[in-house]
């Protein structure tokens, strides 16, 4: 028996899928774009198919955005990104599939640094799978720990929501005594090994530096990143986004950062 494997190129289409085509293209021929009739009953049928799939993952329906395959994808996904944020430092390997290679090629071209990390068939198996799979957990706990924030959210009176910010901001101040103190141990650590004598304003600047660095790495990279910022804002009133930003300004290394969240 031939056992189909390659679904990297295409997948086999199930039964119940096939079904929904066959039943979408008979029923309702129109083009969604149109404004007769039968264009109104397409798009009523295509926004349908947009808040099933926005309810399953947890999103938005105008957050879903349909394409006609992988190659589209992922030339959307990596160009509207890139050109999203800020950072123009991309990373990829040498083994992609044109249709991630060839865009991130485009964007290099315009500007972007890029770095290629080769495959290198000598890294142990066995370290190759364990970096794989930590990877893998930790996307997957930032995606079911959005859906379960937002499933929660939408159970929560506005008095509750409040509380919830309250719980946040208290949050953030003791992430942030956690950072300090690592910054304070790391710069006495740096002091004992460096064989020399620091003034005082050396000493500071060497704290400013570590504590600089752990506050971006374990607070500001996550609550600037803009899609951390618009979930946010869809739950929070514009009072309490001022709260968060207030709390957040003692925090942050430049006070703009705080004005962007």
């Amino acid at each position: 028996m031939r056992i189909y494997l390659d679904h990297n190129a295409t997948t086999p289409v199930r039964d119940e899928v096939a079904a929904a085509v066959l039943r979408a293209l008979r029923d309702v021929p129109g083009n969604p774009s149109s404004a007769h009739a039968e264009g109104a009953a397409a798009r009523a049928e295509l926004e349908r198919a947009r808040e099933r799939v926005a309810t399953l993952v947890g999103a938005k329906p105008g957050e879903v955005v349909f394409t006609s395959g992988a190659t589209e994808s992922n030339n959307l996904a990596l160009h509207g990104i890139a050109r999203a944020g800020e950072n123009r430092h991309l990373v990829t390997t040498t083994a992609e599939h044109p249709s991630v290679e060839e865009p991130i090629a485009a964007l290099e071209a315009d500007g972007y640094r890029v770095t290629r990390i080769a495959v290198d068939a000598d890294v142990s198996g066995l370290l190759r799978d364990a970096f794989r799979f930590h990877w893998l957990e930790e996307c997957q706990h930032a995606i079911v720990d959005e859906i379960e924030w937002q499933r929660a959210d939408r159970r929560l009176t506005q008095r509750e929501r409040d509380h919830a910010v309250a719980d946040l901001i208290e949050l953030i101040s003791a992430m942030d005594g956690l950072v300090q103190q690592q910054a304070a141990a790391d710069t006495a650590y740096f002091h004992a090994i460096s064989g020399r004598a620091f003034s005082h304003q050396q000493s500071r600047a060497i704290h400013a530096v570590f504590l600089r660095a752990y506050r971006w790495q374990h607070i500001s990279a996550g609550v600037r990143h803009p899609h951390f910022v618009r979930l946010l804002s869809s739950m929070t009133t514009m009072q309490q986004q001022q709260r968060i930003r207030s709390a957040l300004a003692s925090i942050l290394w430049d006070r703009a950062e705080a004005t962007a969240v």
